[in-house]
């Protein structure tokens, strides 16, 4: 609910109060037996956002160690490794996204978007045409 309330936040302008919402929803999930693996996601979108990508890249990466498992984690990770430039590390974790479940299927269409641009700016047309075709073959 609170990650909720940072994104209405956010959503209206006002960082600091969305931030705040953010890391108390962290506080609380970690007190969670089986945490919502979508907090830190939102959170570490939120940072990127706002410019703030090392402590993006952080909270995921967190997150990750406690979850090897969770796809929306590496998902947002490799969005945020491709919109800084890390071409070749947004593929490696985007690859290695494809290997979870995402959540739903806009999900799995933003990770096959992410990872077609990634290789495109690599130079790699062929393989960014297989996403491309996922894509459209996978309609919202």
């Amino acid at each position: 609910m609170r990650s909720q309330l940072g994104n209405a936040q956010n959503g209206l302008d006002h960082a600091a109060a969305a931030e705040k919402e953010f890391r108390r929803s962290l506080e609380i999930n970690a007190q969670l037996g089986w945490p919502n693996r979508r907090v830190p996601t939102y959170f570490a979108r939120f940072l990127a956002e706002h410019g703030r990508d090392r402590e993006a890249e952080q909270v995921l990466k967190d997150l990750l160690r406690r979850a090897l498992d969770c796809g929306p984690g590496y998902r947002e990770l490799a969005r945020l490794y491709a919109d800084t430039g890390r071409l070749q590390e947004a593929v490696a974790t985007g690859r290695k996204a494809l290997e979870y479940p995402q959540g739903g299927k806009d999900d799995e269409r933003a990770l096959h978007m992410i990872l077609g641009k990634a290789l495109a700016g690599l130079g790699r047309n062929a393989e960014a045409d297989e996403h491309w075709s996922w894509v459209k073959a996978n309609p919202r």
